[in-house]
């Protein structure tokens, strides 16, 4: 749990992966570049610049063409790989060098430019020698980026899933969006959505496309999808992007056909049977009886010999969502037909559950309404990561807000004790290295398990002292989960950005005291206690902020519980627990 980070060597070459390690350990006074500290500045810029870029870099510096390379450019080198570091660009490219020689010497010539269909040649300007080429720096293109976290999610996807840009030009789609359409990427991306798919011009999903774009908001519905390939029922669930709307679909054909047969059938319903997960209920409006399937009362929190009754059924549902969710007698019919969802109260838990539910009419000869049957599902974990989705949303732009005043604090207490300018800038740089690390760890959102004391090192490291710690840590091994750990991650760096702000944190004496425990005969349970000490007088505050809401109400869906907050005079005390643990980690 060191909670210090020791950058070594100019700060220029600090980071960069294996690359940035393997510069700053290589031998440069054997080579004409000579030690990095007496690099000339333009250089430094360079080197520091292809150390922080994503895409394949080299510099070749010098009349020897000294090369150095990034990590994206060690892939392209292959075998070359990693000899190539700090040797001249034609010993390295022996074979391919005088092709290679003509484009070189005229980038050091001033002239830069493509080299085929693959990189880019950009001369670098010795500062030292105005008007004088003292490298040039290679870049390579087209390079494919990494899958960002959000295209491993999308890819990941068991619904097909499409991303368009405020012009509704198609910039995404996943595997399973191309496996329902059947041609291959080349013939959908980049183009309009009317030209990928004409069928759409004029349709439901059309409007609904331009209404998501100008309100930002998400929207439903089904759509009959027919062209000259197709011809399925979509479910469709349309959601507001950056500059942009994304959608997802799945094929529903087999459940609304089975829908539509219901309407015209006389007998009760088997969609569940059917269907798989889904249950089926029918009302008879003449006798009041109320039929539900197996699986219906079983989502319902009932036993399949239960004596179900239409007024039970209905007291069952979520108050609030009540009047909109279920035909009942003292509003006409015809206005529930449809789709719905709502929560219910499990009869035999008291738990909240999100129910998704299609409504139909059966009338009889005449035309007059005899039945109502319906379907239903459980939407409740595609509910919970809709919330999650926009805690984390709040929580991004929460955590824009208070960046500068956590680098702030920072400064701050690093100034409070006497360093020279180096030391100085060594101290804060390594501070902000590590309060970057603790924003990686609150978007590893797709970890298979992460340690506690990982989690917890890498949201407190900014926090602590520049001598001893101010936060003391100490609790046993555990694996967590990773929602939960997402979850206990922000819930640290909230609290640990309020001490600094407001408590312990904010003053040079006060101290944290982080303990945490596992335990328990049936099942065990993590319970992690925050005390803050020695730091300013604590009065409760008058409203709840954003930190307040996530540790009290955003912890809950992914803990099982809500952190408890005594805002005790002599500071504050934060009780965190949870059952949702992997194992103890020996």
């Amino acid at each position: 749990m060191d909670a210090g980070l020791i950058i070594t060597g100019p700060a220029f070459l600090a980071g960069g992966g294996e690359m940035g390690e393997r510069i700053r350990r290589h031998d440069w006074r054997s080579t004409p570049l000579g030690a990095p500290e007496g690099w000339p500045a333009p250089l430094q810029t360079a080197v520091g610049l292809i150390l922080a870029a994503p895409q394949p870099m080299m510099i070749w510096w010098g009349q020897a063409l000294v090369q150095i390379y990034n990590d994206g450019y060690a892939h392209i080198l292959g075998p070359r790989h990693p000899e190539a570091l700090g040797q001249p660009a034609e010993a390295c490219w022996a074979e391919r060098w005088p092709l290679m020689d003509l484009a070189v010497r005229r980038a050091m010539a001033g002239h830069g430019g493509p080299v085929g269909e693959t990189q880019d040649l950009a001369p670098i300007y010795d500062a030292a020698a105005p008007g004088q080429v003292g490298g040039v720096m290679a870049i390579r293109r087209p390079t494919p980026p990494a899958p960002s976290r959000a295209d491993a999610i999308i890819a990941a996807i068991s619904e097909g899933c499409v991303v368009l840009d405020r012009d509704l030009i198609i910039t995404e789609i996943n595997p399973e969006g191309l496996r329902m359409d059947g041609r291959p990427a080349s013939e959908i991306v980049g183009r309009r959505y009317s030209e990928a798919w004409p069928a759409l011009v004029g349709s439901p999903l059309e409007g609904a496309y331009k209404q998501v774009r100008e309100t930002a908001s998400p929207v439903y519905l089904q759509h009959h999808y027919v062209d000259a390939r197709h011809d399925a029922w979509l479910e469709v669930r349309l959601y507001p992007v950056q500059d942009g709307v994304a959608f997802l679909f799945r094929d529903v054909t087999s459940a609304k056909r089975a829908a539509d047969a219901l309407r015209e059938s006389e007998g009760r319903l088997r969609l569940a049977q059917e269907a798989g997960g889904v249950g089926a209920y029918d009302w008879n409006l003449k006798t009041g009886e109320l039929y539900a399937s197996d699986v219906a009362k079983r989502l319902w929190g009932m036993a399949p010999d239960f004596p179900l009754t239409l007024d039970y059924a209905v007291s069952l549902i979520h108050p609030e969502d009540r009047p909109n969710s279920m035909p009942v007698t003292d509003r006409p019919l015809e206005e529930m037909v449809g789709q719905a969802e709502y929560r219910i109260l499990r009869a035999d838990t008291g738990e909240v559950r999100w129910m998704s539910r299609h409504v139909e009419i059966v009338r009889d000869e005449e035309g007059r309404p005899e039945r109502v049957v319906g379907a239903i599902t459980d939407i409740t974990d595609r509910k919970r990561l809709m919330e999650h989705q926009q805690l984390l949303i709040n929580e991004l732009n929460h955590r824009v807000k208070n960046t500068l005043a956590t680098v702030q604090s920072i400064l701050n207490q690093t100034l409070r004790r006497g360093h020279s300018p180096e030391e100085l800038k060594a101290l804060f740089t390594s501070r902000l290295l590590a309060l970057s690390a603790a924003h990686d760890v609150l978007t590893k959102a797709n970890w298979e398990r992460a340690a506690l004391c990982d989690i917890v090192t890498g949201a407190l490291t900014p926090f602590q002292g520049p001598e001893l710690p101010r936060v003391r840590i100490t609790g046993p091994q555990v694996l967590l989960a990773p929602n939960v750990a997402l979850a206990i991650a922000m819930a640290l760096h909230e609290l640990a950005t309020n001490a600094a702000k407001y408590g312990a944190l904010s003053n040079a004496a006060g101290v944290v005291a982080l303990e945490w425990t596992f335990g328990g005969a049936e099942r065990p349970v993590l319970e992690l206690v925050w005390r803050e000490q020695d730091g300013p007088a604590v009065t409760p505050p008058a409203t709840r902020g954003f930190g307040s809401r996530l540790l009290q109400q955003g912890l809950a869906g992914e803990l099982g519980s809500p952190a408890e907050l005594d805002f005790r005079p002599e500071g504050l005390v934060c009780r965190m627990r949870t059952a949702h643990v992997l194992e103890a980690a020996g």
